[in-house]
């Protein structure tokens, strides 16, 4: 795993430890962000429904602009932990 800049739509940070799905980094400021929203998921998504919440995520702008969706299955705690890599 290398240290690269942030997957975030218009991020400028550079040196994003934090891996995704080992596609995207996100930096620390982005990753705790996303961390929040995760509190509003339904707590029984799988991985896949997982992966589509973090790549809208990853695909807004501004604080606030993302907008997490439900309706899903299985445990979202554990297959949030299966997607990152730090």
């Amino acid at each position: 795993m290398g240290v690269k800049a942030c997957s975030r739509k218009n991020c400028e940070n550079i040196m994003c430890d934090i891996c995704i799905d080992g596609k995207w980094y996100l930096c620390r400021t982005c990753f705790e962000e996303l961390k929040e929203y995760k509190r509003q998921w339904q707590s029984n998504l799988t991985t896949l429904q997982v992966l589509l919440l973090i790549k809208t995520f990853i695909k807004t702008t501004l604080p606030g602009t993302y907008n997490p969706y439900s309706s899903f299955h299985e445990d979202t705690e554990e297959n949030f932990e299966k997607l990152i890599i730090t």
